[in-house]
């Protein structure tokens, strides 16, 4: 399965590691931070793309891992270039402003 993170920090990274350990998945991480990239890119945790859509092409699942204040931005770019069909979920605690949003 293909699954996009997008966000590679501490939530981010962790869900990746904990991916790439259960096995079985395909594994791309996206940051809009330059420095966070090159971190995910040398602890190994999964392809690491510069563009996001980039990442969304052939994407099976997409995990938000950023702030929530980030999500709407991401998620016309995610409607914009995902493939039809394409499960979107995140690791947010903030479920209410989300729901009223989107």
């Amino acid at each position: 399965m293909k699954t996009l993170i997008i966000g590679a920090g501490l939530i981010g990274s962790s869900l990746a590691r904990a991916l790439k350990q259960a096995g079985g998945y395909d594994i791309i991480l996206h940051d809009a931070n330059d420095d966070v990239r090159s971190k995910a890119k040398q602890l190994g945790l999964g392809h690491v793309v510069n563009q996001l859509a980039e990442g969304l092409d052939g994407a099976d699942i997409v995990v938000l891992a950023t702030p929530v204040g980030t999500y709407e931005g991401l998620v016309k770019e995610i409607n914009e270039h995902g493939p039809d069909g394409l499960v979107v979920t995140d690791v947010g605690s903030v479920k209410s402003m989300v729901a009223k949003e989107f």
